[in-house]
């Protein structure tokens, strides 16, 4: 072999070894509309500043209007179910879902054998997060509750 083949076949293989290399880093996208059906964006900040035994128009003062309200029974005392949504910017990200042998040659030994490579697959990561206030009958906020839903689709 001429060097000048050896050196083209060296810079062959490394170029494929390292250009397989992929990263896994979270990237942002753009989500579509069917991602943000049904959900209102819910003030972070003030809801962090509820308080249990504030009135509805101070609820209604710091955090706005609810993205529903469903009224409860009467027997255990509750009057109202004030329910706030958000749902994240989808997160996409690279996940090995498989391994595939491939044909490698060592282009120093020459030796063929075969490698385990990955068989990445693009996965959607979106969190639905809900935001429960309960008041009971004098329009008192009783009972709060926060509930995240992390869903991943590919």
């Amino acid at each position: 072999m001429t060097p000048r083949l050896i050196t083209s076949l060296s810079a062959l293989t490394l170029a494929t070894v390292f250009g397989g290399c992929a990263s896994t880093t979270t990237s942002p996208a753009k989500a579509t509309a069917s991602a943000y059906a049904g959900a209102t964006s819910f003030p972070r900040d003030a809801m962090k500043e509820l308080r249990l035994g504030m009135t509805q128009r101070e609820v209604l003062a710091l955090v706005g209007q609810p993205a529903e309200k469903e009224p409860a029974s009467a027997a255990n005392g509750e009057a109202e179910t004030w329910r706030y949504f958000n749902t994240t910017d989808p997160v996409y990200r690279d996940v090995a879902i498989e391994m595939e042998e491939v044909a490698y040659v060592d282009p120093i030994t020459g030796i063929a054998r075969t490698i385990l490579d990955p068989r990445p697959e693009m996965e959607r990561i979106t969190t639905r997060e809900t935001f429960f206030l309960v008041f009971n009958q004098k329009g008192i906020l009783a009972d709060l509750d926060y509930d995240a839903v992390r869903s991943r689709e590919r």
